[in-house]
C-alpha cells in the first residue's frame, strides 16, 4: 500500500472543492486545450487535470487516459497537492513510496510523473500532471515555469465557469419569479 501525504486542512480542503460543483462536470474546451498543450509542449503520452478528493482522484480532463477517475490511495497527485510547488518524479520506480502504487507497479505502469498544484484560495484541488511511460530527466527550469504557467490557466478557467454557473443558476431563478 502506497502512503501519501495528507495536509493538516484536507477536510477543509476537500469541503472547498465539493462546495466548487466542479466534481463530475465537462470540463469545457478551454482545459482541453491546456491539456492538449501539455501533451505537444512536454510531449508526454499522458496529462491531464485532477480534482482530489476523500476516496478518489478524479479526471477532469486528459490525453491519455482509460479511466474518468482513479482511487485517492492509488493518485500521485497526493504528493502534488501536499506542496505548494511542482512535485516531480523522473523515475517512479526509485520514489519509495510512489514506487508502491499499482499505477506504476500495475497498468499503465507510469515511470515518469510531474504535477503542478491547482492552487484555488488557499487551497489545492489537484494538480495538472504529466506522465509517462518511461523516466525522464527532470525539467529545466524553462519547462517547470511553462507548467506552473499551465497550472494557474487551469485555475482560472475553473474559476470563470464556476461564474458562469452561479450566474446561469441565478438568472434562471429570477426567470421562474
Amino acid at each position: 500500500m502506497m502512503k501519501y501525504p495528507v495536509s493538516e486542512n484536507d477536510d477543509e480542503r476537500i469541503e472547498f472543492v465539493k462546495n466548487l460543483s466542479i466534481l463530475d462536470t465537462t470540463p469545457g474546451e478551454n482545459l482541453d486545450r491546456i491539456v492538449n498543450l501539455c501533451h505537444a509542449i512536454f510531449d508526454v503520452p499522458i496529462a491531464n487535470v485532477s480534482i482530489v478528493v476523500e476516496d478518489r482522484e478524479w479526471f477532469m480532463t486528459g490525453v491519455g487516459l482509460n479511466s474518468p477517475e482513479e482511487k485517492r490511495e492509488f493518485a500521485l497527485c497526493n504528493f502534488t497537492i501536499a506542496g505548494d510547488d511542482i512535485f516531480e518524479v523522473p523515475n517512479t520506480l526509485e520514489h519509495p513510496e510512489i514506487s508502491k502504487s499499482p499505477l506504476v507497479t500495475d497498468k499503465p505502469g507510469i515511470r515518469y510523473y510531474a504535477g503542478a498544484p491547482l492552487k484555488y484560495g488557499e487551497f489545492n484541488l489537484g494538480a495538472l500532471c504529466l506522465i509517462d511511460l518511461k523516466p525522464r530527466p527532470a525539467m529545466d527550469e524553462r519547462e517547470r515555469t511553462i507548467l506552473r504557467e499551465l497550472s494557474v490557466m487551469v485555475v482560472r478557467e475553473i474559476r470563470i465557469q464556476r461564474i458562469l454557473r452561479e450566474s446561469m443558476s441565478m438568472i434562471a431563478a429570477n426567470i421562474q419569479m
